[in-house]
């Protein structure tokens, strides 16, 4: 008797708990754009059983679009994806869907990114890409398992009490009253679609985004880590191995892949291969494969600038060609055809003498910046930059120089410059960015 009142008191108290944290999280937590909120409860209660499920960070639901995959593979697909999520998020989220559904097919966008970047789970002192998934969990022991194996102790609190995250919030009751009128309108409560600038959540876990980058307008303000210079995290590894292990003790069909990137970032962090050398080692000896679509060849899949959001991500339009393309090759309608080049230094290889986009730095110490152009040419000979700088005064400064060269300015001069780079005579990019102090 003893025993069971202990056991009904211990049910009692979680009971408590779990409400008085919901009730607070509903107070003082503005997930009211959230896309993931969204996504989670699609998750737990689809309109039926999940056949296909796809897994994985930011490419993954800004690249897979379910309106197409449910299409082209004739079931009932699910992207859920979310923003930096590492492994053991998609081993935590596999978790939950296989609970609930018979997934006949898992596919799990592993861009380099998330293996390269991720620290020991116990060394992380950015939890978001946790928090994203774990606030909309259901109470398991899934979830505390996630949880407690996330991070070290120190982020406990936040972890299991989301409203200690917002505790400012409940000093400004105007602002508290405002978000309270917008999570009892009906759009929040029967979880309706939203958008967030270019940003649409358009169902089953897939996010658009209409923002385009211009023909010859990649640029990046830093220089990208070189991939040969990467350590792959063993905790990320040790929960694909996780996912794999669970895959194969339900039968589920695995696939791990690789949503397309632009050359700009490829090239520009230098011997890509190696990542993919790295992937088919860690799955070596297991049931599951390894498919990156960095490597397809141009009359299969062909993007441009145009078809990306930024330097990294896929756009709306750029998903809707990937999806396609993702769908038929393993649906079938592509079987037997070598759409994938042996090595992305193959591809890059066989394509023609091109800028991709610039590198440029800007040393405010100095007063200068410099250019790198990130090109699959043998030699920079050809390649020159003309530059308007435009300061906060409005005077303009004209410079013509080798793209190896230097563009100084003034100390505690701030503008905007202009640039366009030439490749034997023709122009091939134009960027504007600013410069100077902060």
């Amino acid at each position: 008797m003893k025993h069971y009142k202990v056991v009904i008191k211990i049910i009692c108290f979680i009971l408590f708990f779990c409400i008085i944290n919901k009730t607070l999280c509903f107070l003082a937590v503005d997930d009211t754009i959230s896309f993931t909120r969204i996504m989670m409860h699609e998750l737990y209660y689809p309109d039926s059983n999940i056949d296909v499920l796809f897994l994985g960070a930011s490419h993954c639901y800004r690249s897979l679009d379910t309106r197409i995959t449910d299409k082209v593979f004739q079931c009932n697909t699910f992207n859920a994806g979310s923003s930096n999520q590492s492994a053991d998020g998609t081993y935590s989220l596999l978790c939950e869907a296989v609970k609930r559904n018979k997934i006949q097919k898992v596919y799990v966008e592993v861009g380099y990114a998330m293996p390269r970047y991720e620290t020991g789970y116990k060394d992380r002192t950015q939890m978001t890409g946790t928090y994203i998934i774990s606030d909309y969990m259901k109470p398991s022991y899934n979830k505390a398992r996630f949880l407690l194996q996330a991070s070290s102790a120190k982020h406990y609190a936040n972890s299991f009490f989301p409203a200690r995250r917002s505790w400012e919030n409940f000093f400004h009751p105007a602002e508290m009253l405002k978000l309270l009128q917008k999570k009892f309108s009906k759009e929040y409560r029967e979880y309706g679609y939203v958008v967030n600038g270019n940003e649409e959540y358009c169902g089953k876990g897939f996010v658009e985004d209409d923002t385009e980058i211009p023909t010859g307008g990649f640029y990046s303000m830093e220089e990208y880590q070189k991939i040969e210079d990467s350590r792959w995290s063993e905790d990320w590894q040790e929960s694909i191995r996780q996912v794999i292990q669970l895959c194969e003790e339900k039968g589920i069909a695995l696939t791990f892949f690789s949503a397309p990137m632009p050359d700009f970032l490829l090239v520009a962090s230098g011997e890509y291969d190696q990542y993919i050398e790295f992937m088919d080692s860690l799955l070596e000896g297991s049931s599951a494969q390894y498919y990156d679509f960095n490597l397809c060849k141009p009359q299969y899949l062909s993007l441009t600038e145009n078809n990306f959001k930024d330097d990294n991500h896929l756009n709306t339009k750029g998903a809707k060609i990937f999806s396609g393309l993702f769908s038929e090759y393993f649906a079938g309608g592509l079987s037997g055809e070598n759409i994938f080049y042996g090595s992305y230094q193959e591809k890059i290889a066989a394509q023609k003498d091109t800028v991709y986009g610039v590198v440029v730095k800007d040393n405010k110490e100095k007063g200068e910046l410099s250019l790198e152009a990130v090109t699959n040419a043998d030699s920079m000979e050809e390649i020159f930059y003309i530059a308007e700088r435009t300061g906060r005064d409005g005077q303009s400064v004209t410079q013509k120089s080798s793209i190896c060269g230097l563009l100084p300015y003034s100390s505690g001069e701030t503008g905007t410059v202009d640039i366009r780079v030439y490749f034997k005579g023709v122009e091939t990019n134009h960027i504007s960015v600013p410069y100077g102090a902060e």
